[in-house]
């Protein structure tokens, strides 16, 4: 039986062992590894192990790969040297504490990695874990500070605050993001003079008050603002102000969204600072007047994306504008009554890559021969999102034209749509699928997914299936399946369960409030063994139910439990038996 060779313990033939990519090739245990040796990340996130004996041998080995050159290999060289230093320093240091004891001061400093090689690092932790390090780095400030990456992961949050005149903040890191939630913002002092240059990113967000006059003295100082977001905000006009035409604007702004205010007037006045706006959402708190189009007539040279719940009146007035070019586009709320408004105005915007119209115009309201008709004028499509409806007899023929489409979200009203679903062509690029509220009756699901080949990533929500197998069979169908999400699919046979081919290609499974047996979970996780992402919201994990995760799925990199009822023990359980795991997220 083969032994570890760091902590000299057996290695048992079903335990996942760590096999060093050096010359010696030898195997560890994956919790020695973590002691031992040197971790290293590839250019596609693979992790490679050296033990502590071939490291110093790395360098001559990359070489004779013929492949001397580039950042990997610079940084591999690199960061060997500094270790190789960093060994004989430590050996110095060993030496020299006998001789401390006897009076010999200045002991040798252990050298400094690069601030490029830490900003790398850096670059591949979460901003907690970013954080926390900095209570034990005292290089941290200048690493992080220096980086505009790093930066970009912390947002400053002020939360259920009263700011006025006299409030500062205290500890502030120049971050580029801020967000203000439940705050009441009367005023602002002088601390935001200083604070604002250097955002890019403000979120106002529910139940914030604020004076419309306090909003434009904050907006003055951030002229490098790029993305504005102010949501169900509560605009405080206890003083009757008067309307204050702002003498500044917003010259690299290229995000606004509006959404959920009362005053139909504040959205024209906040839009009046924008004049190189890419990205535009207004979300009405009913829906958007015809007058708001001529705000918009002014961003018709660099407007790219819209997003709104409009009117008949309001898309009218947009039909007038010649040199709207839009990519993205997206029709909330279903005001429209006459569908061919929709369609006329998104036949004048032939270079859409985006269109989200599954809440205004439903597919059992249009003729298959119009619907063919309208679809073949986006052949730069990527992404759409239509619904179904609730009685649709027209067949997805019309997804044959959109040869570039990669991702498709499809609603239906949960009905069978047995004619619509089988009309349909071979889709070889789409890449990305989402359903919805959608039956599938016995191979229904499976007959489709055959004829989408390249699928990576899946969504199935609030679905109906016969039986689980009519399910694992469709997916098993989908040779390249990489990720898979299941919400909401509940009341569903778990027999008969027939043998299915394991999910090889399977990297990441979530499951959202998803009802099924322990000894099912079982034999759905043992489909799956090269799993390397778990997640599971609304789901009930009994002692029984964690045991199997732990012991199914040996190459678990991160698990996450989102508002799940677990045992009172289920973190240290978890940590003790599932060695693999590098992160763990339970909230």
């Amino acid at each position: 039986m083969a032994v570890c060779q760091v902590c000299e313990h057996f290695l048992c033939a079903e335990a996942t062992v760590v096999r060093c990519n050096g010359r010696c090739q030898r195997r560890v245990h994956p919790w020695c590894s973590r002691t031992s040796g040197i971790m290293l990340v590839g250019n596609g996130n693979e992790l490679y192990w050296f033990c502590d004996g071939c490291r110093r041998g790395l360098c001559p080995a990359v070489q004779d790969t013929g492949n001397t050159s580039g950042p990997l290999q610079d940084t591999l060289r690199k960061l060997t040297r500094r270790m190789d230093t960093m060994d004989d320093s430590l050996r110095r240091l060993e030496r020299s504490r006998g001789g401390a004891a006897a009076g010999k001061p200045n002991l040798p400093d252990l050298p400094e990695l690069p601030v490029e090689i830490w900003t790398e690092v850096f670059k591949g932790l979460s901003a907690n874990q970013v954080l926390r390090i900095r209570l034990v780095c005292r290089r941290w400030k200048g690493i992080v500070d220096g980086s505009s990456v790093l930066m970009g992961k912390f947002t400053a949050s002020f939360r259920d605050l009263a700011i006025d005149g006299d409030y500062e903040p205290v500890n502030l890191l120049p971050v580029f993001n801020v967000k203000f939630k439940d705050a009441k913002i009367r005023a602002v002092g002088t601390w935001w003079k200083a604070f604002g240059p250097s955002l890019t990113t403000i979120r106002i967000g529910k139940d914030c008050w604020i004076k419309p006059s306090v909003l434009m003295e904050m907006l003055k100082h951030v002229p490098n603002l790029k993305t504005l977001k102010l949501v169900n905000i509560i605009l405080d006009l206890s003083f009757h102000e008067t309307n204050v035409v702002p003498d500044f604007q917003l010259t690299k702004l290229e995000g606004l969204t509006i959404a959920g205010i009362e005053e139909d007037y504040f959205y024209e006045d906040v839009l009046k600072l924008c004049c190189n706006l890419k990205s535009l959402r207004f979300d009405y708190k009913n829906f958007a007047p015809p007058e708001a189009a001529r705000s918009v007539a002014g961003l018709h040279n660099t407007l790219e994306e819209l997003h709104l719940n409009a009117t008949e009146e309001f898309l009218a007035e947009l039909m007038e504008l010649d040199r709207l070019k839009l990519k993205k586009l997206t029709l909330a709320g279903n005001e429209i009554e006459d569908k061919s408004v929709i369609i006329e105005f998104c036949k004048l915007q032939p270079d859409l890559e985006y269109l989200d119209v599954q809440d205004s115009l439903h597919l059992d309201e249009i003729n298959e021969a119009y619907c063919n008709d309208f679809f073949q004028y986006f052949r730069k499509l990527e992404y759409l999102s239509i619904c179904l409806g609730s009685n649709c007899q027209t067949g997805l023929t019309f997804l044959a034209h959109l040869t570039r489409l990669q991702s498709l979200d499809l609603a239906g009203r949960h009905q069978d749509y047995p004619s619509c679903l089988a009309a349909c062509s071979q889709l070889p690029n789409l890449r990305q699928l989402k359903l919805r509220d959608i039956n599938f009756p016995d191979t229904a699901l499976q007959q489709w997914l055959t004829k989408v080949p390249n699928l990576r990533a899946i969504t199935i929500k609030d679905c109906k299936f016969d039986c689980w197998s009519d399910l694992l069979e469709a997916l098993e169908s989908v040779k390249l399946l990489e990720c898979a999400t299941l919400k909401g699919i509940t009341k569903v046979s778990e027999t008969p369960f027939y043998y299915h081919a394991e999910f090889t290609a399977l990297k990441s499974l979530h499951l959202s409030v998803c009802e099924m047996s322990p000894d099912f979970l079982g034999k759905l996780l043992g489909l799956c063994p090269g799993l390397r992402e778990f997640r599971a919201k609304h789901v009930k994990f009994d002692a029984e139910k964690l045991g199997i995760v732990c012991r199914e799925l040996t190459q678990l990199d991160k698990l996450v439990f989102a508002c799940c009822k677990l045992p009172k023990n289920a973190k240290n359980y978890v940590r003790e038996n599932c060695r693999s795991l590098t992160e763990l997220n339970i909230s």
